[in-house]
């Protein structure tokens, strides 16, 4: 499942080398050919389409029959153009043979270096289905640069998915076969978001059962599928048109607002939101909010989840953070990123 930019730059002169070898060969075959042709119109007062004719037949060595009787200066003509022009025939043929072989290679060498580097995978996401909502996910992942395998039945899109360097597995994300083939038991988190509720709803609860620690998240496209996904295990679960329907209704109420929607909900903006588990050996573990250095470091706690379940939202100054505590945080972009608590 990413092709990095150098990889991306090296491929660029490896095509160029490729097609201009390429056009050297029909050069020199077109200027042989051309030569040919000049010769026997010349030294044997032939038209230029039996001369073009008689240059093709010896180039190719084809065996033909001349057109007319060579003269001595013809067959003399004759010997060494055919061996050159064999010569350029077959240098032509090793180029062509070599260019393919190369890029035989060079799909098989990094069709292998995905294959290790995915088998080495741990701490990734999946994404089932790679519709549009897929393609959203892959590219806000990408962007945080978050390793992640997408799991589709469609051979074109694992094409697309291989050329921009990404994990590809072709297959039902409704079979357990190939969630394990996708390394969810060493995942961290799942997006069902194909287009079937039936689908997603299936994938949530085997991947459940497969990964019990594992972040589930789900589309679905009714009010009764939200439901559903919920008691089949997902962590959370969303609804284009609800999700779609709230935040027009918001931006109606309150217009202001619509470039702060657009920064944390772009990758490509400011501002990334993240969720921080706090385990018992953070540093942060025991300190109210005050004590922190979050927001010297350009972090803002917007919410702090209990294990309980209890939510602040949002916390206040005095706030003590205990182990199981979930940090809901709000940065610029990459800030959170390499942030540890």
């Amino acid at each position: 499942m990413i092709r990095s930019k150098i990889q991306q730059a090296n491929s660029i002169p490896s095509a160029f080398d490729a097609v201009r070898r390429i056009l050297v060969i029909v050069i020199l075959l077109t200027g042989l050919v051309m030569s040919g042709m000049v010769g026997f119109h010349y030294i044997e007062g032939w038209s230029f389409f039996d001369a073009l004719y008689m240059s093709v037949i010896t180039m190719t060595t084809v065996g033909y029959m001349e057109v007319h009787p060579l003269s001595q200066n013809g067959r003399i003509f004759t010997m060494v153009f055919l061996v050159i022009g064999l010569g350029i025939y077959l240098y032509g043929i090793v180029q062509v043979a070599e260019i393919m072989i190369k890029a035989q290679f060079r799909s098989w060498l990094g069709k292998r270096k995905m294959d290790t580097k995915f088998k080495s995978m741990s701490g990734h996401y999946i994404i089932c289905g790679y519709g549009r909502m897929g393609r959203s996910v892959s590219k806000q992942l990408q962007s945080r640069k978050m390793p992640y395998v997408v799991i589709d039945r469609d051979q074109e899109r694992i094409d697309e998915i291989s050329e921009a360097g990404a994990a590809g597995i072709l297959g039902d994300a409704t079979d357990d076969a190939v969630l394990d083939a996708a390394l969810i038991k060493k995942a961290k988190g799942i997006a069902c978001v194909m287009e079937n509720d039936a689908d997603n709803l299936y994938v949530v609860m085997s991947a459940r059962l497969l990964n019990p620690s594992l972040q589930i998240i789900a589309r679905a496209n009714s009010e009764r599928g939200i439901s559903k996904m919920q008691k089949a295990g997902a962590n959370r679960v969303v609804c284009m048109y609800s999700a779609a329907g709230s935040k027009i209704a918001q931006l109606l109420s309150n217009p202001q607002v619509e470039d702060f929607f657009e920064v944390i909900s772009d990758g490509d903006r400011e501002l990334d939101v993240a969720e921080m588990q706090i385990k018992p050996e953070s540093r942060y573990c025991g300190l109210t909010l005050r004590e922190t250095d979050f927001t010297r470091k350009g972090v803002i706690i917007v919410g702090i989840k209990k294990a309980s379940g209890q939510l602040a939202l949002p916390p206040e100054s005095d706030a003590r953070i205990e182990s199981g505590d979930s940090l809901i945080a709000l940065a610029r972009g990459g800030i959170l990123q390499n942030f540890s608590v």
